[in-house]
């Protein structure tokens, strides 16, 4: 049974589409590693993932703790170092999640909240996680806390950490995920207690590189008209390929 405001996914125009985005989150290096991902979190209060960028941490991991029921005692909070960053993803992880932005999944950015009593999933700022510490110290309404992409060290991240390790110290069903892109792992480790590392392995991509016949005198005329080059030869593929 879907939840009251989920959408039927195979009742919608789009639901090639939604297949496709299955398709896609299957064949993130993450996927594999899922059942042992929340076996890890299962266990540990305090667990240290690390990711490189294309692993599909920050868009997948809270996905998979809510379809094993965490969000039955709390919602999850996903931090982000940017605004820009926890609008995208939210938008993102609702896509996915067959929800509408604002009601299962939702983000909370200065002087925006797309979040409802319905929010399970909830993307935002460090700083405005920051600001809900300092009126509820104990993180009540959480059940996990992930601090995603901690390897952009900036003041409130920093400060974050000290604040999350206090937090769980005090309240022993509090989970907190520590995600990062970087190596850096023994460090972060220690920060918080000596918490296990949990790896996820990137995924690499073909690389082509064109070159010019003739040296260029204005490298950024010519780096966007080859993009714009690119673009119309993809799409003209795209368009010939649907009229066969």
């Amino acid at each position: 049974m879907l939840a009251a405001n989920c959408i039927d996914k195979t009742q919608l125009p789009y639901y090639d589409a939604t297949m496709t985005i299955m398709e896609e989150r299957g064949s993130l290096p993450i996927y594999r590693l899922k059942e042992q991902l929340l076996k890890a979190v299962q266990d540990n209060q305090v667990l240290i993932v690390i990711g490189e960028t294309g692993s599909g941490k920050t868009t997948q991991i809270t996905q998979y703790l809510a379809e094993v029921g965490y969000t039955s005692s709390g919602k999850i909070a996903c931090t982000q170092p940017r605004r820009v960053a926890a609008m995208s993803v939210a938008k993102r992880v609702a896509k996915d999640y067959g929800c509408r932005l604002e009601q299962e999944v939702g983000y909370t950015i200065r002087f925006e909240d797309y979040t409802s009593p319905e929010t399970k999933i909830k993307y935002t700022t460090d700083g405005m996680i920051l600001r809900e510490y300092l009126i509820d110290p104990d993180m009540n309404q959480y059940s996990i806390v992930m601090l995603d992409e901690t390897q952009e060290r900036t003041i409130h991240t920093d400060v974050l950490f000290g604040l999350m390790k206090q937090a769980v110290q005090k309240r022993g069903e509090l989970k907190l995920i520590v995600t990062s892109a970087t190596s850096d792992s023994v460090k972060f480790s220690e920060d918080f207690f000596k918490a296990p590392i949990f790896t996820i392995p990137g995924r690499t991509f073909p690389v082509q590189v064109p070159y010019t016949n003739e040296p260029e005198t204005d490298y950024l005329d010519a780096s966007l008209t080859t993009v714009m080059q690119r673009w119309f030869q993809r799409h003209l593929m795209e368009s010939q390929n649907k009229l066969r």
